[in-house]
Formats: structure tokens, sequence, C-alpha cells
């Protein structure tokens, strides 16, 4: 058995080989494996060897950041690194993070371009509760499954190809602008109230098939090649499944049992019908956006008392259902480029709140009655109709 001692003579413990004495030098010294190594070999009784603490690059490169960079800051809770030089050229953090900064609270990360990967050692980190990593370079997540206070984790625009299994107590998670391909662990997820993962290549989205529905405020899931979206969430209060697909967003709006839904986005998802079934329990929908898809007709039932935004541009409509005039706090109308809608129903000059309608790239041949507070402007056979008090 081998003394293991440090450079200064201190005594650490003692170990009958390699292995052994690294792991004692670690334990006592508190270190990660790539931070320490032994010089000697002999382990017999009467032996020493030396544990030596590797001087870490990394680690002084952060510390400058910290002192040199303005832009920068760090106060013992709050650890903020910025795009701007020295934090620009920092390419990782230090193995020992999770010892050097076991207090933190808020860790942001923004805008370094050469940062691909974070330390294991962050899951040590115990009491962090926001964790912000974008515009890096990162590819994936170390294990945040410990981390039992974190609540925001705010990670967009990296090049993040997966999430492994997150910390049970988020409530808000912006993975959106990465690389992400699945998203099935939103079970483990009790307490998220926002997940934003727009502008992924994710194909499927699911969660609470069984158990819990989920607690979900807001999930925008837009711009994904979407094929399966399945989220069971009454409490849902908005939607964007717009520029994924018909088939997943027919699927959500079947499987949408949420009465406090206030806005709905639907654009551009080739959507040729819309589930009648689906309305009744949108009552409380103020904002519907079906822009840009293949529809000819829009249901009755999704014009409800509510309503205040609805915007049709760029569909097949020929003509809109007369329980239009349902919608008595409607606002805003856009039914621009529909090259077959030639009339408005007659109800519409009867809703008190509406400001603006917009028909360009229509043949309205007649307005409804009681229209008098609207200015036209024709050019050719296309009316373009901006109506504003």
């Amino acid at each position: 058995m081998a003394q293991v001692v440090l450079m200064s003579g201190t005594p650490l413990g003692v170990a009958e080989n390699l292995q052994e004495a690294e792991r004692v030098a670690m334990l006592m010294l508190d270190l990660e494996p790539t931070e320490v190594f032994i010089v000697g070999e002999a382990f017999g009784e009467g032996d020493v060897v030396t544990a030596v603490v590797r001087e870490d690059p990394q680690a002084a490169m952060l510390t400058r950041a910290i002192t040199e960079d303005g832009s920068s800051s760090f106060d013992g809770r709050v650890l903020k690194l910025s795009q701007h030089a020295p934090s620009r050229w920092l390419d990782g953090l230090p193995a020992s993070f999770g010892r050097l900064y076991g207090d933190l609270q808020e860790l942001r990360l923004v805008g370094l371009p050469l940062l691909e990967s974070l330390p294991r050692s962050l899951a040590r980190v115990s009491g962090l509760v926001v964790l912000q990593v974008e515009r890096t370079a990162v590819r994936a997540l170390p294990p945040l499954g410990g981390l039992l206070e974190l609540r925001q984790l705010l990670v967009r625009q990296n090049k993040l190809t997966h999430l492994a299994r997150l910390a049970s107590s988020i409530t808000a998670l912006d993975a959106s602008q990465n690389h992400l391909r699945t998203m099935e662990n939103l079970d483990f997820l009790p307490k998220l109230k926002s997940l934003q993962l727009q502008e992924n290549q994710l194909r499927e989205v699911l969660g609470s098939h069984r158990g819990a529905a989920l607690e979900l405020k807001d999930f925008d899931a837009a711009g994904n090649p979407l094929r399966e979206a399945f989220v069971r969430t009454p409490g849902l209060e908005k939607l964007s499944l717009s520029r994924t697909s018909a088939q997943a967003a027919e699927q959500m709006l079947r499987g949408l049992c949420s009465e406090s839904l206030l806005s709905l986005s639907l654009a551009a998802c080739s959507l040729r019908s819309l589930p009648k079934e689906t309305w009744p329990a949108l009552g409380a929908l103020e904002f519907l956006d079906l822009t840009s898809n293949e529809l000819k007709r829009l249901p009755a039932a999704a014009c409800g008392p509510r309503l205040r935004h609805l915007l049709l541009a760029s569909n097949m409509l020929d003509s809109l259902p007369r329980e239009l005039g349902a919608a008595k706090n409607l606002r805003v109308l856009d039914v621009s480029n529909n090259l077959y809608l030639d009339t408005l129903p007659r109800s519409l000059g009867k809703l008190p709140f509406l400001e603006t309608v917009l028909i360009q790239g229509c043949y309205i041949k007649r307005l409804p009655a009681r229209c008098a507070r609207l200015s036209v402007g024709c050019g050719g056979k296309k009316a373009a109709l901006l109506w504003r008090d």
C-alpha cells in the first residue's frame, strides 16, 4: 500500500494501484478524472506517489472571460457569458465547472459559436433554476435529471439532435431552431407549462397517451415535418402547428380537449377540411389562423362569440358561413387571395367591433348592407378592400 500525497506533501490516503490512487485523489480533492494524474509507479509498503492537479486552460479562459468581458458578469448566483470577446472564443467550460460554480442559480450562455459541449459536472449545480444556452454549437446536453430546482431550460438556436431525460421540475422549455428528431419524453415533465419546439426536424411529438394529462399552457411546434402529434393537455391556451402537416394538425385537433384555448395557428398545413366535432369545445377561442391551406369551407362552429382575429387568406373558399355574425367580438377578418370568394355574408355588417377586413385578391361583387364604413379600392377585376374605423 503506497501513500498518496500532494506535491506539497499533504497526505490524501493510501492506494494499492494507479487507478485506486487516482480515485483517492479525485475524492479527497473533489476533482474530475481529467483534472488529476499520478506520478509514481511503486505501490509497495512505504512507497509514496504524488497526485498532481492539472492546470485547466478552460478554467483560466472562463475566468478571463468573466473579468475582461464587459457584457459578461458573475455575482456568485448568476453567471452570464455573451457573444463579445473574450467570451466569444470560449470553446468549452472546465470539467470542474460544477465544483467551481456549485452555488449558481442562473447560467446564461448566449452567442458563443465555438461552444460545442457542456461538462457533465453541470449536474452537480443542484440549485440551478435557469439554464440558458442559445446560439452556440452545442449538440447534446449533459444529464439534467437531478437538477430538481431547474424551472427554465432555454436552449434555442443550437445544434441539439436529441434531449435526454430532463428534470421533472421544468416549467418552461424552449428548444426551438435545433435539429431535434423526436420528442417522446413529455410524460416525464408533469409541471411543464410552455413548450417551444418550432423549426426542428421533428416527425412526432407524443405525450400523455396514458397517465395524468400535462399542464401545458403554450405549445408551439411550427415548422416541423410532423406526421404524428398527440398531447393531452386540457388547460392549453395557445397552440401552433403552422407549417407542419394536415395529418398532424387533424390528429391534434381531434384529440384536443381544451375549453380554455385562446389562440390556434394552423397556417400552411395543407388542410382541405376541418373536423367539425372539434369546434364546440373551443368556445373560448380568440385568435384563429388558417392562412395558406386548401380549405373550401369554414365550419360554422368555428365562428365563436369570443373570436377577435380570423385569418383565412390564401385558401380556396367560395363563401363564408352566415354564422360569422355570431362572432360578436371580431376585430380583424382576412380573406385575401381566395380567388373563388365573390360575396361576404350579410351578417358581417352587424359586427360592432370589426375594424379591419382584407379582401385583396378576391372577386367581391357586392358588399353586405350596413357596411357604409367600408372604403373600397379596385384594381382591374380584383377588389382590394381595407376596412378601418
